[in-house]
């Protein structure tokens, strides 16, 4: 009988949290996400196609691999459906086109499946909003009222539980 010792059994464990981080990292990026602009120039994502608006398929980009040799630690996402949170979230973000910050707060909403308004502020009706409240930079995220700036997913994640979700 062959005795390979625990560095064998070490490494294969290894080798399939490998495997299925790169399973779950393809599942993510396979999912599909709608934009649509409204009549007032809002342009919304969802996870859902919209009924009454005519809505372009989007394909997110993956976040990028990470460099580090340890995997990160994965984010529970909640499974209870939004009708049973405590508080409905609001969530607009104000953003560019070429923001890169604005893109992976859209891969958070994405993810987690929040539903939320995006309003560029190259729109001179965003732009003057953005302005009034104190923006300085994007994104800029207006959530049950609340203003704040900058994306952080951990920092997002603590806020929205902080407001019920």
């Amino acid at each position: 009988m062959l005795d390979v010792g625990p560095c064998a059994g070490r490494r294969a464990m290894q080798m399939i949290s490998l495997l299925l981080m790169a399973l779950l990292a393809f599942s993510v990026s396979a999912q599909e996400v709608y934009k649509w602009t409204d009549d007032q120039g809002v342009v919304h994502f969802s996870d859902r196609k919209p009924a009454d608006a005519p809505a372009q398929a989007v394909q997110l980009e993956a976040p990028p691999a990470s460099t580090s040799a340890a995997p990160a630690p994965l984010q529970r996402v909640p499974d209870e459906p939004v009708a049973t949170r405590k508080r409905p979230l609001n969530i607009t973000m104000y953003s560019t086109a070429d923001c890169g910050y604005c893109k992976r707060a859209r891969r958070y909403f994405a993810a987690n499946k929040l539903r939320y308004v995006e309003r560029d502020i190259s729109n001179p009706q965003n732009h003057a909003q953005w302005t009034r409240l104190g923006g300085r930079g994007v994104p800029l995220f207006v959530i049950n009222g609340q203003v704040s700036s900058g994306f952080n997913a951990d920092g997002m994640t603590q806020q929205l539980r902080r407001l019920g979700w």
